[in-house]
């Protein structure tokens, strides 16, 4: 396949473009309720709850790459049933602008590895906030996109919660896994990051754009290693395809294009 070759037709932007927004609206939604997340009855139109109880002489808010220690947190399902409890939890801030808004993001950090809410069993997991969707389904809907495509099998998994913490209700989060779990084993896993140009886990930067490019997994390479990911990375900018799956490819830019992420 020679993604050069594909045929995109051409039709007048102002004629469709409400139509199509509707269109892809509703097709998300089709494709998330297949998803299994609600099935419309009494029981799953309420969400989870997940309580968590940070010690009273932590700081407030929580940092960024400072972990608190001893929270206790407790999980009840929508039919009241307790389904995951501890005192060993850790907590920490996470994200970049998303941090600098009232409803904060969280990394969550067990003591060992746990299956909460059907979700596969990790060590971590991430409490998104979606502070600047209003839907609070956009994650959600673009993971489940995804999972219809190759991607799926390292698209993370979430479920919806109503979180408390030290018994404020924060409102609703998605409790999901981490990308970084999410990559087969020996494999890298690189991340295009526009609020990281000052970060040290920037390993370099596009040719042709100077994207920063930070490395994710493993934590570090030999640099001859490095050299040829960096070379790819640049070959694929600039329409450079012999060494990509095609197919990959391609549907990591439907998906993209049709959840239109501004970061891909």
């Amino acid at each position: 396949m020679n993604i050069s070759h594909i045929f995109v037709p051409t039709i007048p932007a102002n004629s469709f473009r409400w139509a199509s927004r509707t269109l892809l609206v509703l097709f998300c939604i089709c494709l998330f309720a297949c998803g299994n997340s609600f099935d419309g009855s009494s029981e799953t139109a309420c969400l989870p709850r997940l309580y968590i109880t940070i010690p009273h002489n932590a700081e407030m808010p929580l940092k960024k790459d400072v972990w608190t220690g001893n929270c206790s947190i407790e999980i009840i399902d929508t039919d009241g049933t307790i389904v995951y409890t501890s005192h060993l939890l850790q907590m920490e801030g996470r994200g970049n602008s998303t941090f600098s808004k009232p409803k904060k993001p969280y990394n969550l950090k067990f003591e060992k590895k746990v299956s909460i809410l059907g979700l596969p069993q990790r060590k971590r997991l991430v409490l998104l906030a979606n502070f600047f969707d209003h839907s609070l389904m956009r994650n959600a809907l673009a993971f489940e996109v995804s999972r219809q495509t190759t991607l799926a099998s390292t698209t993370p998994q979430g479920r919806f919660v109503e979180l408390y913490v030290n018994d404020v209700d924060q409102g609703v989060y998605y409790l999901c896994e981490r990308a970084k779990d999410m990559a087969p084993k020996g494999a890298m896993l690189i991340e295009y990051d526009v609020y990281a140009y000052n970060d040290d886990s920037v390993v370099f930067k596009t040719t042709l754009d100077g994207l920063p490019v930070s490395l994710r997994k493993p934590d570090n390479l030999p640099a001859a290693l490095l050299a040829n990911v960096e070379c790819l990375v640049n070959d694929v900018a600039v329409a450079k395809l012999g060494s990509v799956d095609i197919t990959s490819l391609v549907d990591y830019f439907i998906v993209n294009e049709l959840c239109q992420n501004a970061e891909p």
